[in-house]
């Protein structure tokens, strides 16, 4: 049976908070930095499995480094098509399918009026071989984007097929990791090949983009335990599967997380509680954190509005050069006007620099350099014979990627989100992606109910309140702090864990008696209270003599009226602020 893939990458983890930004579900991205190997951040991937008996997979590369340390190393099925994709692809496919929790509080009774606290507001989102031979082939060559790359084929591999492979590449600058000689044996064993990658010489690493792959394969699949040779602990692992139906894990556990555990009030634990769980399945399980109809991806990467601008700056006849440098600037703000934080927007307009080089090939490095200021501002005189030219390079670089990407989701019925987290000595067994019509679809909103208890004896902010969850279970405590710490011992990650396959449906471990009798416990210890714990600073959670509170600017839950208000944060939100605002000794 032939296998699908997923590809590695060497990345500079920028918050732990936050997904980690990608490559493909395996394979291995290597960085030569001395004794010790940058390690994998993360992977981030989509698989799309066509009725045709084809996967394309798109894996999105960070790298961190030197352009002549840059090498890729993935283990394919026969000789793939290769292409680039956009960073932005992922950024605004993951943006779209984020979970995010909404908390709706609903105040019971008047609480003791001499405080006037404002709500807290709570949540966040080539060659032929002959048959005898194990030498090493070269199945396929080229460059796309900024990468070069080959297909190596060994037809016929022997115990040392692997280290022939890796010599060929290393002699021909290709970069393999010491002693991966012995995983690249395992995947040649089973019939595939080896596409390795490097940047091409005026490449640098800020010219790393996500690679695009359609290859002959029955199923999806990560080629993880190649990246171990590389991988952080608990190294996140984000998957988008396409098809038919919904996607499921085979060979990994399904997990069902307790969302007991997961901070609703500050919305900071959510990566801390899937580590928890995976690590109760073995480091090899996924939670399914959204799958329905590709319907709600449409215009998501690309929508059909940008689709008519863009047309519009193809089929416009210019007459001056400065009018199409300044649409074609004004298109490229808009497509990352909400990731834009500086004073040049389209700088960080994936393919920019390589577009530039196609647009304006005999401009200086300088001139350039200037180009990604302000596109429309160049002294470089534009003839109108190359006004087609310069559309073209940007049409291929930046516009083609991000409207392939979206094709890919619009051609298939059903998409699946995974998530997990996992070491290096998890990765053992290769993820493999099947498909069943016997589960329900999975939402990425996650709504829970809380009723805060008010009486005329106790304050807002003391008062008893009761969370009923998603998940059925129930939390109390008091104030707007989670009661419960993600890492508590006694109760465990997962409510239940399943075994899943396309004609079975089995429960692995099931905790919900257990989590339940624990939360049971604690809720009979909570009760409200007239005054504040002593030892906690008046100035910071709130007193007579200096009141503060904290809101974020979202009305509701006022303490001396029965009302409702509704919380709701994206959970991966790139900032979250909280304004904090006193007026004299009355929080406002």
């Amino acid at each position: 049976m032939k296998k699908s893939l997923l590809f590695g990458l060497c990345f500079s983890l920028l918050s732990p908070l936050f997904f980690p930004a990608s490559v493909f579900a395996c394979g291995g991205l290597f960085c030569d930095t001395g004794p010790l190997m940058v390690n994998q951040a993360a992977e981030r991937i989509v698989f799309a499995k066509h009725g045709d008996g084809y996967v394309t997979a798109v894996v999105q590369v960070l790298y961190e480094g030197e352009s002549s340390e840059f090498g890729w190393i993935i283990p394919v099925p026969g000789v793939p098509e290769v292409g680039v994709s956009s960073n932005l692809a992922f950024t605004r496919l993951q943006t779209a399918t984020n979970p995010t929790f909404v908390m709706n509080t609903i105040v019971e009774g008047s609480c003791k009026e001499e405080r006037n606290n404002g709500s807290f507001n709570n949540g966040t989102s080539a060659n032929n071989a002959t048959a005898n031979s194990a030498d090493p082939v070269v199945a396929a060559e080229g460059n796309v984007g900024p990468y070069d790359f080959v297909v190596i084929e060994v037809p016929n591999p022997q115990p040392d097929g692997a280290m022939r492979a890796v010599e060929w590449l290393e002699n021909n600058g290709y970069m393999a990791p010491e002693g991966s000689e012995v995983l690249f044996q395992s995947y040649l064993d089973e019939g595939m090949n080896l596409l390795a990658f490097k940047l091409t010489k005026n490449a640098d690493a800020g010219d790393i983009r996500p690679i695009i792959m359609k290859y002959q394969s029955d199923k999806p699949m990560i080629p993880i335990k190649l990246t171990g040779v590389a991988a952080n602990d608990d190294m996140g692992v984000l998957v988008w599967v396409l098809g038919n139906s919904q996607a499921i894990t085979s060979n990994y556990k399904s997990l069902e997380l307790n969302d007991s555990l997961f901070d609703w009030f500050f919305l900071s634990n959510y990566n801390a509680l899937v580590i928890r769980a995976a690590n109760e399945s073995g480091g090899q399980g996924f939670v399914t954190e959204m799958s329905e109809k590709t319907t709600s991806l449409k215009d998501v990467v690309f929508s059909d509005a940008e689709v008519r601008s863009w047309e519009e700056i193809m089929n416009r006849n210019y007459t001056q050069g400065k009018d199409l440098l300044t649409d074609i600037s004004i298109f490229l703000e808009s497509l990352v006007q909400n990731n834009c934080f500086g004073e040049s927007c389209i700088s960080g307009v994936d393919g920019l620099g390589i577009a530039l080089e196609n647009a304006f090939p005999q401009a200086s490095r300088t001139e350039r350099e200037e180009l990604t200021q302000c596109l429309y501002c160049t002294s470089i005189v534009l003839a109108p014979q190359n006004f087609d030219r310069v559309k073209n390079a940007f049409k291929d670089w930046v516009v083609d990627p991000l409207v392939e990407t979206q094709k890919l989701l619009d051609a298939e019925k059903h998409f699946t989100r995974f998530y997990t987290t996992m070491s290096a000595a998890d990765m053992t067994i290769d993820p493999i992606f099947e498909f069943t019509t016997s589960l329900e679809d999975v939402s990425n909103q996650h709504v829970a109910e809380r009723v805060i208890h008010c009486n005329k004896d106790t304050y807002f902010f003391d008062a008893a309140w009761t969370t009923t969850l998603p998940s059925g279970l129930t939390v109390k405590g008091t104030d707007n702090f989670w009661p419960i710490d993600v890492n508590d011992p006694e109760i465990a990650a997962n409510i239940v864990i399943r075994d899943i396959s396309p004609s079975s449906n089995s429960i692995v471990e099931n905790n919900r008696l257990s989590i339940i009798a624990a939360l049971e416990s604690r809720n009979r210890k909570v009760s409200g209270r007239k005054t504040y714990d002593e030892g906690r600073d008046p100035d910071v959670f709130g007193g007579k003599e200096g009141e503060k509170g904290r809101s974020d600017g979202v009305s509701g839950g006022g303490c001396s009226t029965q009302g409702r208000s509704t919380f709701f944060f994206p959970l991966f939100a790139l900032a979250f602020f909280v304004s904090i605002r006193r007026k004299k000794k009355n929080l406002v």
